[in-house]
């Protein structure tokens, strides 16, 4: 029987977004040739939401087979926005010269298999993507999930995972994963939200209340570890524009090594612009 991940629905809530400058700063670091692509493992996106437009590549239905990959519900699109949104109206995204890859594998809902998500990762690696936003989580390690990861891996590919929204220490997959970056979420005091799962396996903390576009157009504040992950996969992006040739390994190194350390997660609160300052040294030497 094929296990469920449900992803982690964050709520709209009336706050305002919490962008650091740091964010905002790390923009305007020189960029690679190529735009480097960070494919949404999520419910689809909406090509047509204005924030995206001109930032969408070819994706894949990862549940149906085939190209089509609008977005079933919204939280594909709100993932992707905050990840390379056109900024504007209140809204900063944090990798600016990324591009999205579409990669559909959960139902409008929130639900999808293991095995159609991991044919979702596979096709994204095969097909350019340099990091993997899965703001999608389960209770136990699937191993068709483990060894897409590792794959992913292998070809020098950058996986990120939302921890989750239950306010526990229980491990969760992939973000507990050893070859994804498992992400909490943290207020703009870089305190950990109480529904922030949090603890020794999760590598890093990010800000989890950001504006997002929403399908049809629109923005709103999105809740949740899903919104913070993707403030560490367009950081994790930037690192790679700016200093393409890193692996993995060293991408996470650099966002562990320059992160601010907070009480409850196991290194801190990801700092996007000292990030990109290593990766660049760390490319160099």
């Amino acid at each position: 029987m094929q296990r469920f991940l449900r992803i982690m629905l964050g709520a709209s809530v009336l706050a305002a977004a919490l962008v650091p400058a740091s964010a905002a700063s790390a923009q305007h670091l020189d960029s690679a040739v190529s735009p480097v692509i960070v494919a949404v493992v999520d419910t689809g996106v909406d090509a047509s939401q204005p924030m995206l437009a001109g930032r969408i590549v070819g994706g894949y239905d990862a549940i149906g087979g085939g190209t089509a990959t609008e977005d079933g519900g919204w939280h594909g699109t709100a993932i992707a926005s905050i990840v390379a949104g056109a900024s504007g109206a209140g809204v900063t995204s944090y990798c600016d010269p990324c591009r999205v890859m579409p990669v559909k594998a959960l139902s409008g809902g929130g639900l999808g298999h293991d095995a159609d998500i991991a044919r979702g990762i596979r096709w994204a690696v095969d097909h350019g993507a340099r990091v993997l936003n899965l703001s999608l989580e389960g209770t136990a390690e699937a191993p068709v999930l483990h060894e897409a990861l590792r794959y992913a891996n292998a070809n020098g590919v950058v996986v990120v995972a939302a921890a989750g929204n239950l306010g526990t220490t229980s491990l969760t997959y992939p973000a507990a994963d050893p070859f994804a970056i498992g992400v909490a979420a943290i207020d703009a005091a870089s305190r950990l939200y109480p529904w922030s799962n949090r603890g020794r396996w999760v590598t890093v903390a990010a800000p989890g209340v950001d504006l997002s576009g929403v399908p049809g157009g629109g923005t709103f504040a999105f809740a949740g570890t899903s919104a913070a992950a993707a403030v560490v996969s367009g950081t994790a992006g930037l690192c790679l524009t700016a200093a393409p040739t890193l692996s993995p390994a060293l991408v996470r190194r650099a966002l562990v090594e320059t992160a601010t350390p907070i009480a409850g997660a196991r290194f801190g609160r990801i700092d996007p612009a000292r990030t990109v300052e290593l990766c660049r040294r760390l490319a160099a030497n």
